[in-house]
């Protein structure tokens, strides 16, 4: 049975984390038509001071309004008996880390002219977010959506904060994945700008690549390798052709943000050279990445139902999955284009 909250019909639970949880919902349209959506509760630890803080309120707004098909819509952010909350489009679809996870059980590595186009597109959201001089902070495989129409999302942007002039010049409390993080992203005196979203992204390039993780899981372990990234062996998979790919993964990797890729228009032009060097460049556009699953190209499996909520205040009944997982849908394999 759904739960009234606000002008939307909760259906089940998602995921959960620290952030918040996240509900499959229903919004109400006109004439009684209604459509899925998602939606973050945010969590009492984040909301105790939200409301009250223009910063906060003034980047929820920036989110808002960015529209751009490579990041996810943020529908309605609002606040219902004093707990805010984010209204996100639902996405059919798989993560990048789950695409991964696939070709690395059936012992194969994604078509690495695959990986530059879906990470030229992943560049292409973050960019857009940048234009706005908000930076991610959480940038990892699972938080980039592959969709049903081809399209790369750059999604879970609850972590999200501006670098602009006049934003907080620190922040409370180190935030994002830290396989994921650059080495200043540890340093709570310093707000990360666009250069530590471009480390990030250049951790998630050679993870897709390769099939394997370059970070350590531990945690102490992960903090060692990326404060020495630029000391460590990162070869390249002997799949990959041509030069710019490593020039793509060992720019964005460094461990002094003045030597990064500056930016993503930098790393897109990168990455968009590394592709024409590989000698049959398939044209995987979103087009081609959809007329495949149309044409039965992918296998589709059935999508798990959201599990059962009876109270927004108490877990759904069953174990959650990571938040970082809650906007993958149905998986699907891929192919490469004939």
């Amino acid at each position: 049975m759904a739960i009234r909250f606000g002008r939307y019909d909760i259906e089940g639970e998602i995921a959960r984390g620290g952030m918040g949880v996240v509900y499959l919902a229903r919004q109400d349209l006109l004439g009684g038509v209604t459509r899925p959506v998602a939606l973050k509760l945010i969590g009492e630890d984040w909301r105790k001071n939200s409301l009250a803080d223009p910063f906060f309120v003034r980047e929820v707004a920036t989110l808002c309004s960015i529209n751009d098909p490579n990041v996810v819509r943020i529908l309605d952010a609002s606040s219902e008996h004093g707990r805010p909350y984010l209204v996100m489009e639902y996405l059919d679809g798989i993560s990048l880390a789950d695409l991964r996870q696939q070709a690395r059980a059936r012992g194969q590595l994604l078509d690495p002219r695959l990986v530059l186009s879906l990470m030229i597109q992943a560049c292409q959201g973050l960019a857009a977010l940048h234009r706005r001089k908000v930076v991610h902070r959480d940038v990892s495989p699972s938080n980039l959506f592959l969709t049903r129409d081809g399209h790369v999302k750059v999604i879970d942007l609850g972590a999200s904060c501006s670098y602009a002039a006049d934003a907080p010049s620190a922040q409370d409390t180190v935030i994002g994945k830290p396989r994921y993080m650059a080495p200043e992203a540890y340093d709570v005196r310093t707000v990360p700008d666009e250069r530590s979203d471009v480390f990030s992204v250049g951790i998630v390039l050679w993870e897709m690549l390769s099939g394997v993780d370059l970070v350590p899981r531990e945690m102490a372990q992960a903090i060692h390798f990326i404060a020495s990234i630029d000391q460590q062996p990162i070869p390249m998979p002997a799949s990959v052709q041509g030069r710019a790919t490593e020039e793509a993964v060992r720019g964005a990797l460094r461990s002094d943000p003045s030597a990064r890729i500056p930016d993503f228009v930098g790393l897109i032009e990168v990455l968009r050279v590394a592709l024409s060097e590989h000698k049959t460049p398939a044209p995987w556009t979103p087009e081609v990445i959809a007329a495949h699953l149309l044409a039965g190209r992918y296998r589709v499996a059935p999508e798990a139902p959201p599990k059962p909520v009876r109270s927004l205040d108490k877990p759904a009944s069953q174990a959650p999955a990571a938040v970082d997982e809650w906007e993958c849908g149905p998986a699907f394999e891929v192919h490469d284009p004939v």
